[in-house]
């Protein structure tokens, strides 16, 4: 797993803001092995439900650039 403390889906702090580094974050669903944080692998498991796979990677906030 690639431990990360700022989330690469949205630049917010994992596992969450309100407990930076207090514990690990979400696995991420595009390659199963990138952490993010914790709101960002509840929408990851919502996109998975409703349209079949989560946010590829290339299209995430820090790849916009």
């Amino acid at each position: 797993m690639i431990r990360n403390l700022i989330c690469p889906r949205c630049h917010g702090a994992v596992p969450n803001n309100d407990s930076p580094g207090a514990y690990i974050g979400a696995l991420s669903r595009t390659d199963n092995n990138t952490e993010i944080c914790s709101p960002c692998g509840e929408l990851e498991a919502l996109e998975d439900l409703m349209w079949g796979s989560p946010l590829p990677q290339i299209d995430w906030i820090c790849n916009l650039s």
